[in-house]
């Protein structure tokens, strides 16, 4: 009784703190005894979140760490002439770890040694299972393609749209985002932009299942993203040119006090290029798709021995230009779209006592999307002059030459997210700990859409104006949840929980649902462990894609099962293996208003019931230098299995259904900083469902027939880092310039084709 009023009048607001440990590192000389400076100290926990980035041993040989959470982590030290080592270091509440180790001299960083066990896995996690983790070097180092969706495709289970949108396991869009340990909005509509570039991240964790009671919302996955914290002091600069009217100019700056209780981290960065997107039609790439882009980000954060407040802003502006068909382009069609994210975020840490504490945070973020077109919107192209007469049968335009009537989509779009949220920890002991916590989306969209029709025979009622609303509308989607994790053994590790939501859309749907979830880990010792799950979840459908405003379009309800296996094999190498199945009743798409069109008005879909299963597999090297990889393949099948609202048929497959798909990279790193990685991508193609009308008539256009088209990329990494400060590169997209169909006349994304091959060469100076 007495923790539970505590606890109560903790969510009432009282002031309460949390508990943090500290580390202290000391480097020596093995050979005098005398301190050794510039050594790269890097410390990352379990969760494989990276803690600090290129903080070095001053003239003393120490580092410090003042705030950190309870916990192993593991420490890596690295010197370019005297090698370096990794360690395993326990944390304790309220108590100062110090950590003294000897480097010999000569050792260089070919020289590596790792004092205890590497903890590459977390065998004691039952949620750890669909986890997969990408810091900083990884980008830098192996990855070619450093976008959200680059760095997302490299994840099993993902499938990568032919307009840059990442599907996860059978599922459109749907992704939760949580940036330095607190969940923030994200936009709900078809944009570019994001809560915050990828580059100013300097990790990444990607879940895709295996969820426990605190994640909802957006159930399809769950991005922990980390900013760059308890840096040394540094500004620098990075500049990027290429083909197509590429380039990109990137600034940071970063830095902490002495005594380590405030730190900051900052970062700009401006893009330009002559091809945003592909053009629907191959070979014809440069008609009208230039884009430019502005971003910013800010965070700061500040630390006593009981209290962690931080604050973030983040901003994101994209101009682009919308390619049409080489049809509609002839025939005067310009299509402009402008895309921002304005994203805010406070968060307050403090302690409750030894073993408890308390985060409350709350993120606010304005999504605007503006889309302007002049011109004749068509979506039939490249008929055949012979068989005009079955097409007028079929009430499609008979001479190609005559788009027909035009179709002028006028959109404004503005969504506005307040998302408060409070969670209560306390830990009982080792691998024992409890959560209870809430968490709200209030969100406001106004869209005003006016698609005009001046000829009048373009096959919308209405004359001038076919179809126009003018819709405001306030929803809200709020959560209370419980989690508890605790060990039965050894060996077995159970995490339960219960989350109860609610949802209403402000008009004509409010509903709710109470979803429990249990996961399971099973290890036998500690380099392998089996996890078992079991998840039932709720998703709300994006409001402002609904233009009626008054189609009923229901939550998402799906009960998803996952058995995993993970393994480390050695020190640097992990690998994993995960069967998945996912049960929807009233699975959430997002489809084009116009079907078969390129004019990019989306609604939203319903399918009242649809399935999705897979087998996944990954493998993952660790290595400081020499020989880095990865390797994710998914087998997996995506499908509707009966209509639903807005969705009057079922296809045989969702338009993001692709069988296999495989990424992997392999890359090396030289002592002297020199370092070369190669990845591929291999797809074996989305759906293509076949138009009634080309059926009829026996239309192929371009050759393109319906079937599936297979696809791989190649691409090329080449960097070169001679001092620590200094650093210059080659990139290489699409290495072969392969050029495959992605989507035929897609209900969901039109006709596109692989972007063509795209070169980079990038120098960075830091200071």
């Amino acid at each position: 009784m007495k923790k539970a009023l505590k606890f109560w009048v903790m969510l009432a607001g009282l002031a309460v703190a949390q508990s943090f440990g500290k580390l202290q590192v000391k480097v020596v000389r093995g050979d005098t005894g005398a301190p050794l400076t510039g050594v790269k100290v890097m410390l990352t926990d379990r969760g494989g979140h990276l803690k600090t980035v290129e903080v070095t041993t001053g003239a003393g040989g120490e580092v410090l760490f003042p705030s950190l959470e309870p916990g192993e982590y593991i420490l890596e030290l690295r010197h370019p002439e005297f090698g370096g080592e990794s360690s395993v270091v326990q944390i304790v509440a309220d108590k100062p770890t110090v950590f003294q180790t000897s480097f010999e001299p000569g050792g260089g960083d070919s020289t590596f040694s790792v004092r205890d066990t590497r903890l590459l896995i977390d065998t004691k996690n039952p949620t750890e299972g669909s986890v997969t983790k990408r810091d900083r070097d990884f980008l830098d180092r192996q990855l070619t393609e450093r976008s959200l969706q680059g760095i997302l495709t490299t994840v099993p289970g993902m499938q990568r749209n032919s307009m840059g949108q990442t599907h996860v396991r059978g599922e459109h869009k749907s992704v939760a985002f949580s940036l330095d340990g607190v969940a923030v909005p994200i936009p709900q509509a078809s944009t570019t932009s994001q809560p915050i570039d990828t580059e100013f991240l300097q990790s990444i964790s990607v879940r895709t299942g295996a969820q426990d009671g605190s994640q909802g919302g957006q159930t399809g996955m769950v991005l922990d993203a980390q900013t760059p914290d308890d840096v040394d002091p540094f500004f620098s600069a990075t500049t990027r040119v290429g083909n197509l009217g590429q380039v990109e100019n990137v600034l940071k700056a970063g830095g902490r006090n002495e005594e380590g209780d405030f730190s900051f981290f900052m970062g700009g960065k401006l893009s330009q290029t002559n091809l945003q997107f592909e053009a629907p039609e191959p070979n014809q790439q440069t008609l009208y798709n230039r884009g430019n882009s502005q971003s910013f980000m800010m965070r700061m954060t500040g630390r006593t021995d009981m209290d962690t407040l931080s604050g973030t802003v983040s901003y994101q502006k994209n101009n682009y230009q919308l390619p049409q068909t080489q049809q509609n382009y002839d025939a005067g069609v310009r299509q402009d779209q402008v895309d921002e994210n304005a994203m805010g975020m406070v968060s307050w840490k403090r302690k409750v006592d030894e073993n408890a504490d308390l985060l409350m945070a709350v993120s606010y973020l304005k999504s605007t999307q503006r889309v302007r077109s002049n011109g004749v919107f068509t979506p039939w192209v490249g008929f055949d002059p012979n068989i005009s007469a079955e097409l007028a049968d079929s009430g499609l335009p008979a001479d190609p030459t005559n788009p027909g009537s035009p179709y002028i989509p006028l959109t404004d779009l503005v969504i506005e997210q307040v998302q408060p949220s409070m969670v209560y920890n306390e830990r009982y002991g080792d691998r024992n700990y409890m959560s209870v916590g809430m968490n709200a989306n209030f969100i406001r969209s106004a869209q005003n859409v006016n698609l005009l029709d001046p000829g009048g025979g373009g096959g919308l009622p209405g004359g001038d104006v076919a179809f126009a609303t003018n819709l405001e509308r306030r929803g809200l989607t709020a959560a209370v949840y419980f989690n508890h994790t605790f060990p039965l053994n050894d060996q077995f590790t159970v995490n339960y929980g219960l989350r109860a939501e609610t949802f209403e859309n402000g008009i004509n749907v409010k509903t709710g649902q109470i979803s429990p979830l249990v996961n399971v880990a099973w290890a036998p010792n500690d380099r392998n462990v089996v996890r078992l799950s079991y998840n039932r979840s709720f998703q709300a459908p994006p409001l402002e894609l609904d233009v009626s405003g008054q189609t009923v379009v229901l939550p998402q309800r799906l009960s998803t099962y996952e058995l995993s296996y993970e393994t480390q094999l050695s020190d640097t190498l992990t690998a994993k293996a995960a069967l998945v199945r996912k049960d929807y009743k009233d699975q959430v798409d997002i489809g084009l208003l116009i079907l078969n069109s390129n004019v990019p008005l989306y609604a939203p879909v319903n399918f009242a019931t649809a399935r999705y299963q897979g087998l996944e597999l990954s493998v993952n090297t660790h290595n400081p230098i020499g020989w880095n990889g990865f390797l994710a393949a998914t087998l997996s099948e995506a499908r509707p299995l009966t209509p639903g609202a807005f969705a009057t048929v079922v296809s045989d497959y969702n338009d993001h259904d692709q069988r296999l798909q495989a990424t992997g990279g392999l890359s090396y790193l030289w002592d002297n900083g020199l370092s070369v990685a190669v990845d591929g991508f291999y797809g074996s193609g989305f759906p293509q469902p076949a138009i009634p009308q080309y059926q009829a008539v026996g239309i192929s256009p371009y050759g393109i027939t319906v079937e599936r088209t297979p696809r791989w990329l190649a691409n090329f990494n080449l960097q070169y880092r001679p001092e620590d400060d200094v650093s210059a590169g080659l990139q290489v997209l699409n290495v072969f310039d392969s050029r495959p169909l992605l989507n035929f006349y897609s209900a969901f994304s039109g006709t596109r084709f692989v972007q063509q091959r795209r070169v980079l060469l990038n120098a960075s100076i830091r200071f």
